[in-house]
Parts: structure tokens; C-alpha cells; sequence
């Protein structure tokens, strides 16, 4: 693996423990190593500083003591890439996709998931918490459909549930409890597995998590599950 995919993938935490090892090890020994990972993080840290004159002078000194060094082609290509980035888009992910096109992604790919599991036509005559439940969400009264089913959630409820709150509120941008309840309908085995897999990954991608989105789009795609071609779209556009 080149010197780069590991630091890649070191910030991705995409190392397997071995590899971790292997990383540590190299860090201590391989002096080349070590200086193009402090490098990256001083270059990351400056990153999500916005110091952008800092981070300049900072590239300068590294770019002379490389030439010092006499150092390969690619280690040239690398700091005058990470320049040119820095002048034209200061404050964006190192090595990842910017924010606004995670956002274009998330948008090329969402759509509300329908209710499949409650035919509300069934309630008429005695209207119970969970027809209340989906005649909200049918009607993409989101806030209140959020309430409705947390409270079915107090007592006894179908395992469906978690699925439907947590795309309430996807729907009302709360991506970070849309993420722990389709979190919650996985770890339940719930019939919603796959479909809570691609959901969670497209609410990781809206919070720039991307190796969390990453780790649900590969299940999809190794088990060529739901939606699994586009996860593979999206996998590529992040690698």
C-alpha cells in the first residue's frame, strides 16, 4: 500500500487492527513516513482552522525542506496539489468530497420511503396511536408523526416503528437521530435491515461522516441488497 492510501485510510478508520499495527510500526522506522503524516495533520488541523496564511507559510517551509531532501515526484505533486486547493477552496475536506457535493449526492439520492406496513383505511371506526401515526406521516406531517411515534414506542410496539421515526426525522433534517434509530432497526433485525443501511448512509453523508456512510453502503453492495447499484455509485464517488 503507498504511503498515501495509508494515511487515507488512517483518517477514513478504515484500517483493519493489523494494519493499525503495521502503521505504528512504519511511523516509528520509516523517517519519510513520519514526516509526510505530521505533514498531513498539521495540513489538516490548519484545515479546519481556516488559518489560511499559517497554513501557507507552513506549506513553503515543507515544499523547501523537501527540495533539501530531494524529495520523489509524487511528495512534489502532493504539496503543490494541496496549494492549489487551498487557494481555491479554503476550509473543505483533505483527500474528500466538500460538503455541497455530499449534499448533491444526498439529493440525487433521497426520496421518502412510503408507508408499506400500516394501511390506514383499516383504522376507520377506532382510531388508534398508530393510525394517528402513519395518517400524519401519509400526509408528511413529519414534527407530528415524530411525536406520535415516540409515544407508541412507551409501550409495546411493532418493530417497524424505529424505521418510520427515524425517516420522520430524516424528513425533518435531524440527521443524527434519523442515523441512531435506523441504527436501532438494524441492530433489531428488523425487515427494513437493508432499506435502514441505505438511509443511514445517505443521513451520514448530509453530517460528513463519511466512513460511517461508507461502512453501510459496503453492506449493501457486497450483499446486493436494496438499492445496492446506486451504493456503488456513491462508493465511487467518495473513493
Amino acid at each position: 500500500m503507498k504511503a498515501e492510501e495509508w494515511i487515507d485510510n488512517y483518517y477514513l478508520k478504515e484500517l483493519t487492527q493489523d494494519e493499525l499495527t503495521a502503521f505504528s510500526e512504519r511511523l516509528e522506522k520509516d523517517v519519510a513516513f513520519r514526516e509526510e503524516f505530521e505533514f498531513q495533520e498539521n495540513l489538516r488541523k490548519s484545515i479546519k482552522g481556516h488559518e489560511k496564511d499559517i497554513l501557507k507559510s507552513k506549506l513553503q517551509q515543507h515544499e523547501q525542506a523537501s527540495e533539501v531532501r530531494k524529495k520523489s515526484g509524487w511528495e512534489k505533486w502532493l504539496v503543490a496539489a494541496t496549494i492549489l486547493v487551498l487557494i481555491g477552496v479554503v476550509g473543505i475536506g483533505y483527500f474528500s468530497l466538500s460538503g455541497s457535493n455530499l449534499d448533491k449526492l444526498y439529493a440525487q439520492n433521497y426520496e421518502a420511503y412510503p408507508n408499506t406496513e400500516f394501511n390506514i383505511t383499516r383504522g376507520e371506526g377506532t382510531i388508534t396511536p398508530e393510525y394517528r401515526a402513519f395518517v400524519a406521516y401519509e400526509q408528511k406531517n413529519y414534527t407530528e408523526a415524530i411525536d406520535l411515534f415516540l409515544e407508541l414506542k412507551k409501550a409495546e410496539y411493532p418493530e417497524y416503528v424505529d424505521f418510520y421515526l427515524a425517516q420522520s426525522y430524516l424528513a425533518t433534517e435531524d440527521f443524527e437521530k434519523a442515523i441512531a434509530e435506523f441504527d436501532r432497526a438494524i441492530l433489531d433485525n428488523s425487515s427494513f435491515v437493508d432499506e435502514a443501511n441505505w438511509y443511514a448512509a445517505l443521513a451520514a453523508l448530509k453530517v460528513d461522516k463519511q466512513a460511517v456512510a461508507k461502512k453501510h453502503l459496503k453492506y449493501l453492495v457486497a450483499k446486493d441488497g436494496y438499492k445496492a447499484g446506486q451504493a456503488q455509485t456513491i462508493l465511487e464517488e467518495l473513493d
